[in-house]
């Protein structure tokens, strides 16, 4: 859903039907190549858009069965380190709840996840991040949350929609409070 918004606001005019998605969550590769049409992709054409250094698995698997894949990567990762004025504002956030409310943690990469959690244990953060909200989009990234001491972990919906929405509902975080 969040590669379809982004499709359309983009003003690509791809039509709907012929974007390629799972029709509920997981939205990962997995779940996209469990789909009918690669039941059996021998000479189907596939255009993979992706970020840069994607996972392979799935498009060696289809290739194996002889689809013709051609990936576009259509953008990349990079990881941000948090600036000293952003760490200091997060350490104010994290204080012990006022009438402002918890902040709210979004995690769309596994090792988005993984990079916060060293730098909040390096300023002696972990502990008190912990409690606030976790929301994600997706159950592996949810499964690494919970294992690095995460209490409050959401799998949410992709999309800036849906991300939108969850923010209304997590309790006590205005979205102002966000991170």
């Amino acid at each position: 859903p969040g590669s379809a918004e982004a499709i359309a606001g983009a003003g690509l005019g791809v039509p709907d039907e012929r974007v390629l998605r799972p029709a509920r969550p997981p939205y990962d590769a997995d779940a996209l190549v469990a789909m009918p049409p690669f039941a059996a992709p021998r000479d189907l054409r596939v255009l993979v858009l992706r970020g840069a250094g994607g996972s392979e698995d799935w498009i060696r698997r289809l290739r194996a069965a002889g689809a013709r894949v051609e990936i576009c990567e259509a953008y990349g990762r990079a990881p941000l380190e948090p600036g000293d004025a952003a760490l200091a504002t997060l350490h104010d956030w994290l204080a012990p709840p006022d009438a402002d409310g918890a902040p709210a943690f979004v995690f769309t990469q596994r090792e988005a996840a993984e990079r916060l959690e060293a730098t909040l244990a390096s300023r002696a953060l972990a502990a008190r991040a912990h409690a606030a909200a976790a929301l994600t989009i997706h159950p592996r990234i949810a499964a690494v949350l919970t294992a690095l001491g995460w209490r409050d972990v959401r799998v949410i919906e992709p999309g800036d929609r849906a991300l939108a929405a969850a923010l209304e509902w997590t309790p006590d975080s205005p979205s102002s409070h966000s991170v």
